[in-house]
């Protein structure tokens, strides 16, 4: 658990590490725990949130929301776990947290599962003057 150790955040400084560490030891440590015979869920995303919370304000942050996502996703797909509610409470938290990151605003397109969902986020892209070189409804239609 030699992660855990990297990811430990400082209490002194309330809550915030005071050398954060860097987005690669959240990738590893992720990709690490997804190969072990039996990857435990909630370890993941508990290292997800220490990354994350330990980068709030970086702009590391944004990669390690789509790590977050991107994890979600396996989760559901290869162990079978129920996160629905739990995939849609995080991709609204990395758009509060990196409303500047186009790639999160397209993976809330690509992700949306209706028709209102996706036009209410084209939407949000026009309102935040976040362009795109195609149209996103094109692109996943």
């Amino acid at each position: 658990r030699l992660f855990d150790h990297c990811l430990q955040m400082d209490s002194v400084h309330v809550g915030v590490s005071s050398n954060p560490p860097p987005p690669y030891v959240v990738k590893i440590a992720i990709a690490t725990e997804m190969r072990t015979p039996a990857p435990s869920q909630h370890r993941m995303e508990r290292l997800l949130e220490r990354g994350i919370h330990a980068q709030a304000h970086a702009a590391f942050a944004a990669p390690l929301w789509e790590l977050y996502v991107a994890t979600l996703v396996w989760e559901q797909r290869v162990l079978g776990a129920r996160v629905d509610h739990q995939l849609k409470r995080v991709r609204a938290r990395a758009l509060e947290m990196c409303p500047f990151s186009k790639r999160l605003w397209l993976l809330q397109v690509t992700m949306a599962t209706e028709e209102e969902e996706v036009l209410d986020v084209v939407d949000q892209l026009i309102d935040k003057g976040i362009r795109c070189d195609t149209d996103p409804l094109e692109a996943i239609a």
